[in-house]
């Protein structure tokens, strides 16, 4: 084990006792679960074994894209293999996927695997009525997949009481896009197809913008989508270095995406307003190959689950950035359900740019 092996795994057992979680269970970003790496059981089996380690456990629940980093982490730290149940069904009713709790499962990036098939890549589920049961699947890198309920995986448990309390602190995901637009929205419909609503519409929509730039914190082209100011730039199709300085020449960057819930937002706001392209990110390893970091602030761009997105080879599927020295620069790839992929810089794309 290396030496940032070893520090991970002291943060992880000192976070559990601090946070103190019951005998047999790991505090892994605030909540506690219990990976049962010991045992293979059906769906159905895993949640009768969850609930025998104490009222309050269940089969585990994911509704944070930061706490399915906190579990992929935990998973790659002690080397723990095999794909984990989670507590999520579709038996009642099939596509309607939902949590024991009766919550919905959110679909879509960044906690659902993606596909590789003869019609190019979609996104899971697709098992139809064969695959009713939710896992953290291995050969997907664990994402989100629906499998086969009477398959034999590990449990992964979790305290109701802890979940409770720790969900407490957390700040939820807003949408303010949902509520106040910019310009390049509000002349667009959902879709985005051209609005012929006329003057008054676009004189209130110009109202709109001053009042979002005015106070709201973003300038105007901009707009706040989970506490970062950003542009959707959708109006031409631009390289990577001239993305880049298109940003830097609107008051901005090209933007940085360093969390799993910033990642969900932009997912979101891509799907609400119906856009469809692939969109440049500031990350490159143009500068040392391999080693992917923000050009922001020269900060590490975290790999693996769940930003990056999956290729498929002859050995199956593995995780991007897979390009070599001839895909140096960063993209939401819109084939690939807006995960993080390498592209040749020279390929033009979208643009998302940063406020600074």
């Amino acid at each position: 084990m290396g030496t940032l092996s070893a520090v991970l795994v002291f943060a992880f057992l000192v976070v559990a006792e601090v946070h103190g979680c019951s005998d047999g269970f790991e505090d892994v970003g605030g909540q506690c679960f219990s990976f049962r790496s010991e045992m293979l059981t059906s769906w159905e089996q895993a949640r009768n074994s969850c609930s025998t380690l104490g009222p309050n456990v269940v089969l585990a629940s994911i509704t944070d894209p930061n706490i399915h980093r906190d579990v992929y982490e935990y998973i790659q730290t002690f080397g723990l293999s095999g794909s984990f149940w989670l507590g999520g069904s579709d038996a009642d009713f099939e596509g309607d996927w939902h949590w024991l709790d009766g919550s919905r499962i959110l679909r879509g990036t960044p906690f659902w695997a993606i596909h590789n098939g003869v019609l190019g890549w979609s996104q899971e589920p697709d098992g139809g009525s064969n695959e009713n049961c939710l896992a953290l699947d291995q050969e997907r890198k664990y994402y989100f997949n629906d499998l086969p309920c009477a398959e034999g995986h590990h449990p992964l448990c979790q305290e109701l009481e802890r979940v409770q309390n720790s969900q407490g602190d957390r700040r939820e995901l807003v949408r303010p896009y949902e509520n106040v637009t910019h310009l390049s929205i509000c002349i667009l419909r959902r879709k985005g197809t051209p609005d012929t609503g006329g003057i008054v519409k676009g004189l209130i929509c110009l109202v709109v913008i001053l009042f979002v730039a005015c106070c709201h914190g973003c300038n105007v082209g901009y707009e706040d989508v989970a506490g970062k100011c950003l542009n959707f730039y959708v109006s031409a199709s631009l390289t990577w270095d001239e993305g880049k300085a298109y940003c830097e020449a609107n008051g901005g960057v090209l933007a940085s995406i360093k969390t799993a819930s910033e990642l969900r937002a932009a997912f979101e706001y891509i799907k609400y307003y119906g856009l469809i392209e692939s969109f440049w990110l500031g990350g490159s390893d143009a500068a040392v190959e391999g080693d992917w970091s923000w050009i922001v602030d020269g900060t590490r761009i975290d790999k693996g689950t769940p930003y990056w997105a999956l290729s498929y080879g002859i050995f199956g599927y593995s995780h991007e950035p897979d390009g070599g020295s001839d895909e140096n620069c960063l993209l939401m790839d819109s084939k690939r359900y807006y995960f993080f992929a390498d592209a040749n810089c020279a390929q033009t794309n979208h643009v998302l740019c940063q406020q600074v």
